[in-house]
């Protein structure tokens, strides 16, 4: 009688783990335990064809470029043009700690979508920022601080031996580096 308890209790133990550990993140988070370059351009890839494009009865083409990112700590930033949907922007890629609509405190991927004219507004206001405080910013490099608030994406420039952006974006706080940057800024000014 014993025994049949024990393995009850273990039986409802792997059955309870397995139902909690069933957690589907939605707005845009995509649940993943480690960083990992090529799963962040796979999941933008599949973010940008179901949360950005979307569904397509017939074959539709579109261009992505990845902009640079190595850790978990950076934005990624994706280029895409899409002719036949009549779509262009810029994906900002997040890995780092959110909290699931269930209330789980998870890790994974968060994309912001930033069709065209907002990826330019965002890139013009972050360099003109840039240009026009860069003498405040490096006049006491570890305390002064500019920031501002772009649609939903608060954006801190700093200066610790070099000009620093950092996104915050929902729960995401990550860097992105000043190549990234003038990679997409410089991808933009071409269209």
């Amino acid at each position: 009688m014993e025994k049949m308890k024990v393995r009850f209790l273990v039986v409802s133990l792997l059955v309870c783990n397995s139902l909690i550990a069933q957690v589907t993140p939605g707005d845009g988070f995509v649940y993943y335990k480690e960083f990992n370059k090529d799963v962040l351009f796979s999941k933008a890839k599949a973010f940008l064809i179901k949360d950005v494009l979307g569904s397509s009865e017939v074959a539709v083409q579109f261009e992505i470029e990845p902009l640079s990112t190595t850790t978990a700590k950076e934005v990624c930033s994706i280029a895409y043009k899409s002719d036949g949907k009549a779509k262009e922007g810029l994906l900002l890629g997040f890995y780092g700690d959110y909290w699931t609509s269930t209330g789980v405190l998870t890790q994974g991927f968060g994309f912001k979508n930033l069709p065209k004219v907002k990826a330019i507004g965002l890139l013009s206001v972050i360099t003109r920022t840039i240009d026009e405080r860069k003498d405040y910013i490096s006049k006491d490099s570890d305390n002064n601080n500019v920031y501002f608030v772009y649609d939903d994406i608060t954006v801190l420039i700093y200066n610790s031996t070099e000009t620093k952006i950092r996104i915050i974006w929902k729960s995401f706080d990550a860097e992105w580096s000043l190549s990234a940057f003038k990679s997409a800024l410089k991808r933009f000014e071409k269209t």
